[in-house]
């Protein structure tokens, strides 16, 4: 017959029943390389005979094989609380005792090893009493009078059995917890990128006025300074806005913001609402954003730059104002990426069914990265982050407006 230990190799984490080790978070070959007969030699085990002579037997057999921490009792109600405290690798369990059965014995075990297999060696002496050790959960047994070859075989392999299994389960206790981090992080990470989209339509406007009321402005004129000082505090914050977004673990920590530092030494010294250095034109564009403060900000900007601008709440409402519109032909689209109903993808797609020479630019909180990276948006669209000055914006326009004209 071959020995039991061989029939309870299924006790051990099947990986193709735990998603976990299919994802690679754990190897059961690795595992397996992990246990060395080191461990295996240190591992606990409970010799449990209610006759003295039957204990110094074992003890010596397993002293002699090397195993150093080998305890033994002669009292059967002992068992579940020794293995309680100490948690035993392996217990040689004499299955004829007075006093009590050694069945009850297992089924206190057996409440106390839920998650992993029961470690009985049961030892029996008549025939009959092999099949109701395995039936108790017993893994495995040994006859009265010992075949020492045998009986240290049988010990080595369910200590190993053993072993692998706790390891196996602590190998998945970690690979969960660290999935149930890495979903903490995700949240986290997602929050952060509201947080850090909305904050950046504020900026938006913030910037946007700042800098109209900075292109009013003489240099000489005190005011000036404050607006300065608005611009500079608007820009430590839009690098705050790029640390949140970058909280996703998976996106680079590399920022997608234009340099500000750059784009604010164009201001002109001009007098109220001169927009003369900017690019101008004279094109529709239809504007689409959901927030009504960059929305009305956008307008006003393109508009003074001598532009016809129609606005949309958001996809569903551009196609509407795109379908009553009776002027002339809408040349760009500028529109923010997500939004309610629908967003600038979908209503780009659909627009360009019926007008496929339509500019489309878009703009969003997240950044370029973020929002290529989920698919949002194809290879080679056109894209301006916010938060965007007014002079980004109408620069960008006009590039995309005289890129047809090539």
């Amino acid at each position: 017959m071959a020995p039991a230990w061989i029939l309870c190799s299924n006790l051990i984490c099947s990986r193709e029943e735990d998603p976990l080790a299919n994802q690679g978070e754990y190897d059961l070959s690795r595992i397996r390389e992990m246990i060395t007969l080191k461990d295996i030699l240190k591992a606990r085990i409970l010799i449990v005979d209610t006759q003295p002579e039957g204990i110094t037997e074992l003890e010596a057999m397993m002293h002699d094989a090397g195993y150093t921490a080998v305890s033994s009792t002669p009292n059967p109600q002992e068992v579940c609380e020794l293995h309680r405290d100490n948690r035993y690798s392996l217990v040689l369990l004499d299955l004829q005792m007075p006093g009590m059965d050694a069945v009850l014995v297992m089924d206190g075990l057996k409440a106390l090893e839920a998650d992993c297999h029961l470690p009985v060696l049961a030892i029996v002496s008549q025939p009959g009493q092999k099949l109701r050790a395995l039936k108790a959960g017993a893994k495995d047994f040994v006859s009265k009078p010992y075949d020492r070859t045998d009986l240290l075989m049988r010990v080595h392999h369910l200590l190993e059995i053993r072993l692998l299994c706790l390891e196996t389960l602590l190998q998945k206790e970690q690979a969960e917890e660290r999935f149930i981090e890495a979903q903490k992080m995700e949240m986290i990470g997602q929050l952060a990128g509201g947080v850090a989209h909305d904050f950046n339509n504020i900026l938006a406007v913030i910037m946007g006025y700042n800098e109209l009321i900075m292109s009013s402005l003489s240099p000489e004129i005190p005011q000036r300074k404050y607006a300065e000082e608005i611009r500079c505090a608007s820009e430590r914050a839009a690098g705050l806005t790029q640390q949140l977004l970058g909280f996703d673990l998976e996106q680079p920590s590399e920022s997608a913001l234009p340099d500000l530092n750059a784009v604010v030494k164009v201001y002109p010294v001009a007098r109220p609402n001169r927009f003369a250095p900017w690019p101008r034109g004279t094109e529709t564009v239809l504007v689409v954003e959901d927030d009504p403060s960059v929305r009305d900000l956008a307008h006003h900007v393109l508009n003074c730059q001598g532009y016809e601008v129609l606005t949309a709440l958001n996809g569903q409402d551009a196609l509407h104002v795109v379908h009553e519109h009776k002027g002339e032909r809408i040349r760009l689209v500028f529109t923010d990426v997500v939004m309610p109903l629908m967003g600038g993808k979908v209503m780009s797609e659909w627009l360009r069914t019926t007008l496929p020479d339509l500019k489309i630019l878009f703009t969003s909180g997240y950044t370029e990265r973020v929002i290529g990276r989920h698919g949002v948006l194809g290879a080679g669209a056109e894209f301006l982050p916010k938060p965007y000055t007014p002079h980004m914006l109408s620069s960008k326009v006009r590039e995309l407006l005289d890129k047809e004209c090539l």
